[in-house]
């Protein structure tokens, strides 16, 4: 194992990958009946359900949180909304499907291990799916 990578052997890196909760750019599929501003707070809303419960877990079984953002320029954003045992992994370029990708590699390559396997020590979440509670990531 390279070193520096000791500490995150045996740990699982839960990743959700986020776009910044502004006005009119997020969950606007719920626009209407939604107004802008409300899917706004939605999405921001479900982001700190899904990474309370990545710090939940963490008590359960070793796991470190993470949030890969989307657009690059948005981290104070991020690190307002999440707890800071949540970690931030920074966009390399403009696009939530290549952010994605990045953010994978980013995590394996920082010795997380494969995200392909079925003893998997990566995982991801969803914004739209923020009822995983602890509970159920841990047995993942």
């Amino acid at each position: 194992m390279p070193v520096g990578l000791a500490n995150r052997a045996g740990i699982c890196a839960l990743a959700v990958m986020a776009k910044a909760p502004r006005s009119g750019e997020v969950k606007t599929r719920l626009v209407p009946p939604l107004r802008a501003e409300e899917a706004a707070i939605l999405s921001s809303c479900f982001l700190q359900d899904v990474t309370e419960n990545f710090i939940a877990a963490s008590r359960i079984v070793p796991v470190q949180g993470y949030v890969a953002y989307s657009p690059p320029g948005s981290e104070a954003l991020f690190r307002d909304l999440v707890l800071p045992e949540i970690l931030l992994l920074p966009p390399h370029r403009v696009g939530l499907g290549y952010s994605l990708l990045r953010a994978a590699e980013d995590l394996l390559q920082a010795g997380y291990g494969s995200a392909w396997r079925p003893c998997a020590r990566l995982a991801t979440a969803s914004c739209s799916a923020p009822h995983r509670t602890a509970a159920i990531i841990s047995s993942d």
